[in-house]
This record gives C-alpha cells, structure tokens and sequence, in this order.
C-alpha cells in the first residue's frame, strides 16, 4: 500500500480480496498516521464507494490500523478532522470578531 498527498486528498492503494482499489482519506490525516501506512501493513478501511471522472474509488470513513481505529468522515460523508492551524484561525477569529 501507499499514500499520495493529491489536491483531492491522501490516498491509500489497498490489496484486498476483491482486488486492488484506491481509498481516498481526505486532505487532514496526520503526518504520523501516514508514517504508519506502510507496504505490507494490514489494515482495514471501511467506506462507501464512488465514480469520478471513470476511476472508482473508496471514500474512506473509517480507517483501522494496528488495532487503532480512526474516524476519517462522520456518517453524512463529511470530514471528522480539521487542520490544526484552520481550527486555530477559526477559533481566533471567533475570539476577535475577526473581519467583514
């Protein structure tokens, strides 16, 4: 397996019983998570699978890996996690009343 850091977020390409597929993990994973992906390494990726542009692909919600469960989307699709620096911006701005 492998990650590339895209526009369109991490990826994961998985072997599985099925086959080969790529698992999308959004932009925000952290950087020690994708440190631990590693060739050869099980994990279990759990997702709803998509078509864009004639290319399927998982849009993962949930990512297990060496036991440690990660939420990657909540149920409605959308992403669990936010950058740390956004959530600071966002959370200064709403300190500061930030700008119009």
């Amino acid at each position: 397996m492998q990650t590339t850091g895209k526009s369109t977020g991490n990826q994961l390409v998985v072997d599985g019983p099925q086959g080969t597929f790529t698992a999308n993990l959004g932009p925000n994973i952290s950087r020690s998570l994708q440190q631990n992906l590693s060739s050869g390494k099980s994990v279990q990726v759990s997702g709803t699978m998509q078509t864009t542009g004639g290319q399927e692909y998982l849009v993962a919600y949930v990512l297990t890996v060496d036991g440690n469960q990660i939420t990657i989307r909540n149920k409605n699709g959308f992403l669990a996690h936010t950058p740390s620096r956004a959530r600071n911006a966002s959370t200064s701005g709403a300190l500061y009343g930030g700008t119009k």
